[in-house]
């Protein structure tokens, strides 16, 4: 199939067509100036066309924080089988995924998650509904230290946190502290640009999953049972959120 010409395969230059039109409209390009009558050389292949398309708008392959993201690549090699083969179990009609190393993700605004946490709270009440989401970060924070493990050095810990924040856009970590009591020790972790407070104004801190995001990641990191709290928010008028994590030696 990747060898296939566009006249042999008619149904891969649909699928090329509209695999331009997305990434198009995700780098701000308008689908107008592409002119497929004049720039699809029928005679070749995917890749071929591909290489034009880049030549003549290389906005397209201009790169991004979600360049990984499978709806929004122009495909190559496996990516490509993956999506015709989709494309033609559906009739020539691709299944509207968002696609990320072959598992399905989700995309929506900070606002409309922050609705969904209102009406939970709404329904359960305010404390119910912290203890929830920090268990539901907790779950994150574990699994995202499970991706980063093979990455993690005792002297980049804040790195290697801000990494799996920030592909996410769960926000900046801009400093991770450790500090040896004795019995006990303590992670304090400053995170700019979190989204749970984002816009918000309250009177206490509202940012429980990333208090369970970091409390989850640590956790995993000295194999402990860690106490979480939240010393500032923004939403209570504080520049960046402060996390503390503690746990007994």
């Amino acid at each position: 199939m990747i060898r296939d010409t566009f006249k042999s395969n008619p149904g891969l230059c649909e699928l090329f067509k509209r695999k331009i039109l997305e990434r198009a409209r995700f780098v701000g390009l308008s689908e107008g100036l592409i002119d497929f009558k004049a720039q699809i050389d029928m005679e070749g292949t995917y890749q071929d066309n591909l290489r034009i398309l880049y030549r003549e708008y290389p906005q397209l392959s201009q790169n991004s924080d979600y360049s990984r993201i499978k709806s929004v690549r122009l495909l190559s090699g496996a990516a490509l089988e993956q999506s015709w083969r989709s494309y033609e179990r559906n009739n020539g009609h691709e299944i509207p995924e968002l696609l990320e190393d072959g598992e399905r993700i989700l995309s929506f605004p900070v606002n409309t998650f922050q609705s969904i946490i209102d009406c939970v709270t709404a329904m359960v009440g305010e404390k119910v509904t912290k203890m929830i989401l920090h268990q539901i970060g907790q779950e994150i924070g574990s699994t995202a230290f499970n991706c980063s493990r093979d990455q993690i050095l005792s002297d980049n810990l804040a790195e290697a946190l801000d990494r799996v924040l920030s592909i996410r856009g769960w926000g900046q970590v801009l400093d991770l502290e450790k500090t040896d009591h004795g019995s006990r020790v303590t992670y304090v972790c400053t995170v700019k640009g979190c989204p749970l407070c984002y816009k918000r104004v309250s009177t206490s801190p509202a940012c429980d999953i990333m208090r369970g995001i970091v409390s989850g990641w640590l956790k995993s990191l000295v194999q402990k049972n860690v106490e979480s709290i939240e010393n500032a928010c923004v939403a209570t008028g504080s520049p960046p959120c402060v996390f503390q994590v503690t746990f007994r030696k």
